[in-house]
């Protein structure tokens, strides 16, 4: 599902109100270049991500959560790529 814009500040509006974290899961490196913007709290599940992606991360100082245990079966020949992304987010702070 991908929202267009108006729908993620319709999200983030509500989300102030109540305050809960609001995380994104991505699915292309695309989403995440646009769901990285100020009131998202974490990206979740997104096992495509670029060096771009991950200084946007670092730098709004959003939390990126790849969820390991779960693409360890859904992209099992991709697991060593996504494992070097992980630790390039760790090393550039976006992993908190």
């Amino acid at each position: 599902m991908v929202f267009p814009q108006e729908g993620m500040d319709l999200i983030l509006r509500e989300a102030k109100l109540a305050r809960p974290p609001v995380a994104a899961r991505l699915g292309t490196v695309q989403a995440g270049m646009v769901a990285v913007i100020p009131g998202v709290t974490t990206i979740d599940c997104s096992y495509f991500a670029s060096s771009a992606l991950l200084h946007k991360i670092a730098a709004e100082e959003i939390v990126f959560e790849p969820t390991l245990a779960v693409c360890v079966r859904l992209h099992a020949t991709r697991y060593p790529q996504i494992l070097a992304q992980t630790k390039r987010a760790y090393d550039l702070h976006a992993t908190r």
